[in-house]
């Protein structure tokens, strides 16, 4: 009886596990014709040359493990990945890589600017074949544009005023992890002084962190941490 039972239970995890691996390779998508052409993020007709094109890119959700992952199973679709993701920051008016790729548009509803994570995962792990260089320029330039999301203010402060934006500690704790990743491509590029201003940058996190509650907390601009504050909430 005991036996019937693992051997049950078993089958059981098998059916979960692979149907889990199964819900991994959904997305994100390959968006383009058979002969390679897709709508841009410029509304032109782009075509995807020598690899395959790729949207619905929600990178909030997928830095942390599904790129990587990737990078272990599936090293020459993440490629594309990135790839797609390079060719979405030439596209885009404003030099920026994806923050939500969605067919030939951002939808922009996520922290932080994550393509710059899973582009250097892909760099420093050699799974990415292309210009290290240019992709390093193009996770420089995305960092770098003040006007979204508090950026501006994160580079001159190294925090984003809580009047500024709700979600301001999330995107500076977003912002710091991500600006270590560009570390990361810069030092393996050997490019020690981009590593050195973005390692720097990555500390900015600290500044959110209120030593005397524990927890990272909202800051004004007069450089106070927001009274009004409960963790439980």
């Amino acid at each position: 009886k005991l036996q019937t039972i693992f051997h049950k239970y078993y089958k059981n995890l098998k059916t979960i596990f692979y149907t889990s691996l199964y819900h991994t390779f959904i997305t994100p998508t390959i968006y383009m014709d058979v002969n390679g052409e897709y709508k841009g993020l410029d509304q032109e007709v782009q075509k995807a040359d020598g690899f395959t094109n790729y949207t619905t890119f929600s990178l909030w959700d997928t830095y942390r493990a599904l790129h990587p992952f990737f990078n272990v199973i599936q090293p020459q679709r993440n490629n594309d990945m990135v790839r797609s993701m390079i060719e979405h920051y030439k596209q885009s008016p404003l030099q920026m890589l994806p923050v939500w790729s969605h067919y030939a548009n951002d939808n922009w509803c996520m922290s932080g600017y994550h393509s710059v994570s899973v582009v250097a995962d892909a760099i420093v792990k050699g799974v990415y074949k292309g210009d290290a260089a240019k992709a390093l320029e193009a996770c420089v330039k995305t960092s770098e544009q003040r006007n979204y999301e508090g950026i501006g203010e994160y580079i001159d402060l190294g925090f984003i005023p809580a009047e500024k934006n709700s979600t301001s500690v999330s995107n500076v704790v977003e912002y710091a992890y991500d600006d270590w990743c560009i570390a990361q491509i810069a030092g393996k590029l050997g490019k020690i002084e981009i590593r050195d201003k973005y390692l720097k940058r990555s500390e900015n996190w600290q500044n959110v962190f209120n030593t005397t509650t524990g927890f990272m907390q909202p800051r004004l601009a007069d450089g106070t941490f927001k009274t009004e504050f409960d963790a439980l909430s």
